[in-house]
């Protein structure tokens, strides 16, 4: 029996709170100074809580009221814990987010308590989603892929493939320039369809790793990242592995776009083509933003759950609005180094805004209309011609959409700002 559980039960009470059905409590691998753990709805919405928390949960059963739940967990926490504040707890988050099931008769319900509200599980920065392949046609793919994420064969694998990727390219520096400077616009459909390929894979490497670790592989499909067009993989099961396999699978998109890319250098190598080695740049170059640790993309995932912070840039946006109640719960360690997360994304951001609106003028003042008229007269030659002033067009055609996007929410964050920090400056004075 649990430790946090009454060795004897009595009997059932009228208004005694019941687990709604599908609710999962699940240790969650941080480093937090106290044990965290995953809370999981029966529809897959997650939450991060405390062991306070945790332990309330574990001793509802439909036996205890409030007075009995209160024992229950002091008991288990060797500390005194109070009636009116699992009630708090009760009628507040637990109520609200339909974690429990609400009985007729209990007056708890009528306090309208609402505690701060647990940070939610990895959240989705993508819109407009459309899945592509789920299920067992997934798990076709996934499964044979498996292997790839298997200790006998994963570490050769990747060592093999960045030693023959790093060693080639320093050795052949002046090749890799020559082609970067010469015409490709022969084979830049080939080469943009491979590199799709690349992007394809690399949503079935974190599926893969999911089904190699044990958790579940969600569906593969397209989004809208803020305003741009991407792939994407669900892993949300992913919380409930430990921090390293959580980290790996954070890599294990670029790990198989990797094995790809290699791939193309080797054909390469052997055929003499162009077209492979454009190939070959064009999935390394794609590393770089993916590695990119402010942006919600593999780098940041990966530098979180090596930091084993929760959602980090949620800890950061806690610590602008002067909340540190998260941070307390942290080692010293972990601590500084959220703090110098904090100050690398304010200097990050602050040139991000600077190349975007530099770049955006340079548009505004004719860059865009110059970029129209490169297609108009490319148009009278072959598609592959047009096609490089077409992209051109359409990536400066994001950032005009993407910059009132960004602008607005600034603007919405920062009014959020100045709300906390005006509200904890009048709690203060009251106090």
């Amino acid at each position: 029996m649990n430790s946090l559980q009454l060795a004897e039960t009595p009997e059932t009470c009228p208004d005694a709170p019941v687990l709604a059905e599908g609710v999962q409590l699940l240790p969650f691998d941080s480093s937090s100074v106290e044990k965290r753990y995953l809370l999981v709805r029966s529809d897959g919405r997650r939450w991060h809580i405390s062991e306070y928390l945790a332990g309330i949960i574990r001793v509802i059963d439909g036996n205890l009221d409030a007075d009995g739940i209160a024992a229950a967990v002091s008991a288990a926490l060797a500390r005194p814990v109070q009636r009116a504040d699992i009630e708090r707890v009760l009628s507040g988050f637990l109520t609200t987010h339909d974690i429990i099931e609400r009985p007729a008769n209990s007056d708890w319900l009528e306090l309208g308590l609402a505690p701060s509200t647990p940070s939610p599980g990895r959240p989705s920065s993508t819109t407009l989603r459309l899945k592509l392949i789920w299920g067992r046609p997934l798990g076709l793919v996934t499964r044979p892929m498996a292997w790839l994420f298997r200790r006998p064969f994963v570490w050769p694998l990747v060592c093999c493939m960045l030693g023959f990727q790093i060693v080639w390219s320093l050795t052949h520096l002046r090749t890799i320039s020559l082609a970067m400077h010469s015409s490709w616009t022969d084979d830049i459909v080939t080469v943009l369809a491979l590199a799709m390929v690349s992007l394809v894979l690399h949503e079935f490497g974190h599926a893969s790793a999911c089904r190699a670790f044990g958790a579940k592989e969600g569906e593969v499909g397209f989004a809208i990242y803020l305003v741009f067009p991407v792939f994407y993989c669900d892993v949300t099961d992913a919380w409930k592995l430990s921090r390293r396999e959580r980290a790996a699978l954070d890599l294990a998109g670029l790990y198989t776009q990797g094995l790809f890319a290699a791939l193309m250098l080797a054909v390469y190598l052997a055929s003499g083509r162009n077209l492979f080695l454009w190939t070959f740049l064009a999935i390394s170059a794609s590393y770089i933003p993916n590695l990119n640790p402010f942006l919600k993309m593999d780098g940041y995932w990966f530098l979180s759950d090596m930091l084993g912070v929760a959602n980090l840039s949620q800890r950061v946006g806690e610590l602008l609005r002067g909340d540190r109640s998260t941070m307390r719960a942290m080692s010293k360690t972990m601590a500084s180094l959220t703090y110098l997360y904090l100050v690398a994304s304010i200097a990050y951001m602050s040139g991000f805004f600077y190349w975007v609106g530099r770049y955006a003028v340079t548009l505004v003042r004719g860059g865009y209309i110059e970029s129209l008229r490169n297609v108009q007269m490319a148009s009278y030659g072959d598609f592959s011609d047009m096609l490089p002033a077409l992209l051109t067009v359409f990536v400066s055609t994001l950032v005009l959409i993407f910059l009132p996007f960004l602008g607005w929410r600034t603007l919405r964050g920062c009014l959020s700002w100045v709300k906390d920090i005006t509200g904890i400056l009048r709690n203060q004075r009251t106090a």
